[in-house]
């Protein structure tokens, strides 16, 4: 059985993408601002799903070699959303948001030093079933993703 991509590698490769970009056009906005925005249009209005954001934000890969991530108001947003939308409570949802912490601080099991080096090298879905068994709610939403 062939694996699929964890949804949060299409937020990574536009990001990949739009970096290309602008080294392409020598970093001068002027030549590719317009590229930017017929982008931009087409992420938001057909692409763009909070998933993506979600999926980014819990993937090992990316989260915690990027600090910025963690105060990107745009992926923290959909992160929330999605833990909103998929939590069959609100107890659900904020117990999710509680164990979120756990995630950012490398604590438990995110802090093991195998989980430490897999971050970058283990399937994102494999990483979370190895790793997240400590914050059972969030596990299941980063598979999701």
């Amino acid at each position: 059985m062939r694996k699929k991509p964890a949804i949060g590698y299409i937020y990574a490769a536009m990001i990949k993408a739009k970096e290309d970009i602008r080294k392409a056009f020598n970093e001068q906005a002027s030549k590719y601002i317009d590229v930017f925005a017929i982008i931009d249009e087409r992420w938001e209005c057909q692409l763009h799903h909070p998933l993506h954001d979600a999926g980014y934000y819990l993937n090992s890969k990316y989260f915690y070699s990027k600090p910025e991530i963690e105060n990107d108001p745009i992926l923290v947003g959909g992160l929330h959303l999605c833990i909103e939308t998929l939590s069959e409570s609100h107890q659900m949802s904020d117990m999710t948001t509680a164990q979120l912490a756990e995630y950012k601080i490398a604590n438990g099991l995110f802090g093991l030093g195998g989980a430490i080096r897999q971050r970058t090298t283990l399937d994102p879905a494999e990483w979370w079933k190895t790793y997240g068994a400590q914050t059972s709610l969030l596990q299941l939403l980063a598979l999701k993703c």
